[in-house]
């Protein structure tokens, strides 16, 4: 992961959308950045930069990186590791699969509810089909969640559900500071600020997300 660019948000986005399907509320809680308007791409082919190529590469890498520190935190055996690893990547595909499937659903839903001339039934499929989405991939992800605890004892279990909920919120903070930064990778109307102190990275041990 090169730390010479700051993550961008559309990879964020995806990432957290992929990883528990918060990307709305990662967004949401980030608020708009000063002035209302979001911060201007830069040129460029590093990520922020738009391009979609480099935005797969930094969910890639993030990715990486958290699958790299879930194995410490963890600490399982090799055996277990052989069986549960293979699963979690199975569950982040189909994390990110159901993002994808629900942002162009959330895409229609809200291009009828801003069109004064659709019909009523429409918006009623429409948000029909979305809710349907979430409510099939929550038993989906709950299944696949089962067949990975059922390889884990209890502590690794706890460990698991603390360290999920650490990285999500170490993602949105990160998703924060990339919301609020202006053109070059600077906070508006501040100077540029290095990575923060909790970005994750390969060398990171992971060791807060065992407290």
């Amino acid at each position: 992961m090169r730390r010479s660019h700051r993550m961008s948000c559309a990879a964020l986005l995806t990432f957290l959308g992929a990883f528990a399907g918060l990307a709305e509320t990662a967004r949401a809680a980030a608020g708009p950045p000063p002035g209302g308007q979001a911060p201007a791409g830069r040129p460029g082919r590093g990520p922020g930069s738009g391009d979609p190529r480099a935005d797969e590469e930094m969910r890639e890498a993030i990715e990486q990186v958290m699958l790299v520190r879930l194995k410490k935190v963890l600490a399982m055996t090799p055996e277990q590791e052989a069986r549960v690893m293979p699963r979690v990547e199975k569950l982040q595909e189909a994390r990110r699969g159901f993002h994808d499937q629900r942002r162009a659903a959330v895409s229609h839903l809200r291009a009828l509810m801003i069109d004064e001339t659709a019909r009523p039934d429409d918006l009623d499929k429409a948000l029909k089909e979305v809710r349907s989405l979430e409510a099939s991939f929550r038993h989906k992800e709950e299944s696949m969640r089962a067949e990975i605890d059922q390889e884990l004892d209890s502590r690794q279990r706890a460990r698991l559900y603390f360290f999920e909920d650490h990285f999500r919120r170490q993602m949105q903070r990160r998703l924060h500071d990339s919301l609020l930064a202006g053109p070059g990778g600077a906070p508006s109307g501040g100077p540029a600020r290095g990575p923060a102190p909790d970005a994750p990275s390969p060398d990171d041990d992971g060791d807060d997300e065992e407290q």
